[in-house]
């Protein structure tokens, strides 16, 4: 995932290491987020006009969408989402369709 989103100028943060500060500093500027399902993609609320990414794992799925979303739409952002499926701690999600996505919602690289 990380070798298609560093292309489109991504870098990968983890949230749960940085101070509340920290976190609304970084999403308060961000233009476009991507993370796996979870509570770190709560901090869009910091972001302005953003576009939100969410990398669903298998409990979650794209017809039946999470939080997330409802936020998103709150809040005035685009959202899109991709399938994918955890392996143990980690999530392995569909990189063709998260390109697919990127080029939707961000327009061509």
């Amino acid at each position: 995932v990380m070798d298609c989103l560093s292309k489109w100028g991504f870098e990968r943060y983890r949230p749960e290491t940085l101070s509340l500060a920290e976190q609304v500093t970084l999403f308060s500027g961000a233009e476009a987020i991507v993370a796996p399902h979870g509570s770190g993609l709560m901090n869009q609320i910091f972001a302005d006009d953003a576009v939100v990414i969410e990398l669903l794992g298998k409990k979650q799925t794209v017809t039946s969408p999470a939080t997330e979303y409802y936020y998103a739409e709150l809040l005035g952002h685009e959202y899109g989402c991709v399938p994918g499926n955890a392996v143990g701690p980690d999530l392995r999600a569909d990189v063709e369709g998260l390109e697919i996505l990127l080029k939707k919602l961000l327009g061509d690289s």
